[in-house]
């Protein structure tokens, strides 16, 4: 006996589409914790050279608002730069945090 109806049809595709809609949305979100994840195994503090310029920009924009709060003045962002490259210590004080990793 076939309980099924054209509503029920319907409604049974209906939620098909829902369930094909998250499963896509699940793979989008685990491919991109996933490059996350091999992001953060290239990334050295130390090392601004494995750092993307997004990156470099966030770090400088942390930089400027902590220096802005604290001495209202903060160095410019081609002397940032330089430092970053020139001092490991100074990079890994000024790495990128974990939200920046994109």
């Amino acid at each position: 006996m076939n309980c099924q109806t054209d509503k029920t049809v319907f409604v049974l595709q209906i939620l098909q589409e829902i369930e094909d809609d998250r499963k896509e949305l699940m793979e989008k979100h685990y491919a991109q914790a996933n490059k996350t994840v091999e992001l953060r195994k290239t990334i050295d503090v130390r090392d601004p050279s494995t750092w993307t310029d997004t990156m470099i920009e966030n770090s400088y924009a942390l930089m400027e608002r902590a220096d802005m709060w604290e001495l209202n003045s903060t160095m410019p962002f081609e002397e940032f730069k330089a430092q970053l490259f020139s001092d490991p210590d100074f990079a890994e004080a000024n790495a990128p945090k974990a939200g920046s990793l994109r």
